[in-house]
């Protein structure tokens, strides 16, 4: 059984934890957040003003962000530095995900779903309208996409197509789910209200939940070795050392 940890992280001021930064030095944590439960390996700042989501392909991170028209960003994830910057036809890009040949987005706003090259002028290649309500995760995983409808609190499983193949409950506990991806072999999701990294079980129930170095998490990426959390509040990206789970 693993542990939770709710009574185990104290909240801490800012000058009883450091975090190791990607640049020279420590920067402390900030004060109104718990330490994190997961070794914080580096962090950088996140572009844009409302990040919603990441993945990590072929060495770049890709963000999406739902401020003003909706920008998707191209990242070097080492530092965070911004490598190409493209607008959206659609209203508010949301929950993003790979298939490893193309970047597929979710538009938060009407729950349908876009293709795009992943050549520099990230060309849309397709839409798909999937049915659902409001998708706030979208993840591959075993040749199928899934996606998260936080107004039906389900999980939706679709083909290469995005034809519907299943849809379980997600059972959340009213948590405010927002962003998922699998990480040395688990299934994670960031809870954007508590400040909370949950870990879903076989059958989509939360096994366990850690708190995160900021306050407001939104969008996970696996980029091999590190889970990847950025955070609203603090418009940080963080890496977590999860291989300790």
């Amino acid at each position: 059984m693993k542990r939770t940890v709710f009574a185990m992280i104290p909240f801490l001021t800012a000058a009883a934890v450091l975090f190791v930064a990607c640049g020279d030095g420590a920067v402390e944590a900030p004060q109104d957040k718990r330490e994190s439960y997961f070794e914080v390996t580096g962090f950088f700042d996140a572009p844009g003003n409302a990040i919603e989501d990441m993945v990590f392909v072929d060495g770049r991170l890709w963000v999406t962000d739902s401020d003003g028209a909706g920008t998707v960003y191209q990242l070097l994830p080492d530092t965070g530095a911004v490598r190409l910057t493209w607008g959206v036809t659609y209203s508010a890009p949301g929950p993003i995900t790979t298939d490893g040949s193309f970047i597929y987005v979710a538009n938060v706003a009407d729950g349908t779903i876009h293709k795009h090259s992943r050549a520099d002028g990230f060309q849309e290649m397709a839409s798909f309208d999937t049915g659902l309500a409001e998708i706030r995760a979208l993840f591959r995983h075993d040749g199928y996409f899934y996606a998260y409808d936080r107004q039906n609190r389900t999980l939706s499983r679709f083909d290469e197509d995005f034809m519907l193949d299943e849809t379980y409950p997600l059972v959340a506990d009213g948590k405010n789910v927002k962003g998922m991806d699998y990480a040395e072999g688990h299934l994670w999701g960031a809870e954007a209200d508590g400040g909370w990294l949950l870990v879903f079980g076989e059958t989509y129930r939360i096994e366990d939940e850690f708190a995160t170095p900021g306050p407001n998490p939104t969008g996970v990426a696996y980029d091999g070795s590190r889970l990847l959390v950025a955070d609203t509040r603090q418009n940080r990206i963080y890496k977590l050392n999860v291989s300790t789970y």
